[in-house]
């Protein structure tokens, strides 16, 4: 997924930066020190940079995320065996840590292709059943 530049943001809206930059710097290193308008800039620029970034992913989200070959190839062993537990993971897949195999695991959670039963140690990882997913 593509990401979202303040710079190209603040290049957009070069005027009001440094109208807001100016006005922030006239009184500077005083007592007087008004950074308001600067403030207010940066916060409505983070609010806009922030709403489109998750417009971005709701159309990465809707299209069903993003695998690498690593995860892709988790979600089709745990297809294969039905249920697995991380233990099973390590021994299937040596080459790869467990901590690797942990972070996999959650964002497949996370993007809803597997689900766990149970906690802990005992935690055991099937995939969900939907019918949009491939």
């Amino acid at each position: 997924m593509q990401y979202i530049s303040f710079e190209n943001h603040i290049e957009k809206n070069k005027k009001a930066y440094y109208d807001a930059l100016i006005t922030a710097q006239r009184k500077r290193i005083k007592q007087e020190d008004i950074i308001d308008k600067w403030l207010i800039f940066f916060l409505e620029s983070l609010k806009s940079l922030t709403e489109k970034l998750d417009k971005k992913y709701d159309v990465f989200k809707q299209k069903g995320g993003y695998l690498n070959e690593r995860q892709k190839m988790l979600k089709k062993f745990i297809m294969e065996q039905r249920t697995v537990k991380i233990a099973d993971l390590s021994v299937a897949f040596p080459d790869i840590s467990p901590n690797t195999l942990k972070k996999d695991l959650h964002y497949l959670r996370d993007e809803q292709i597997v689900s766990t039963v149970g906690q802990g140690k005992g935690t055991v990882y099937v995939i969900k059943q939907q019918t949009e997913r491939k």
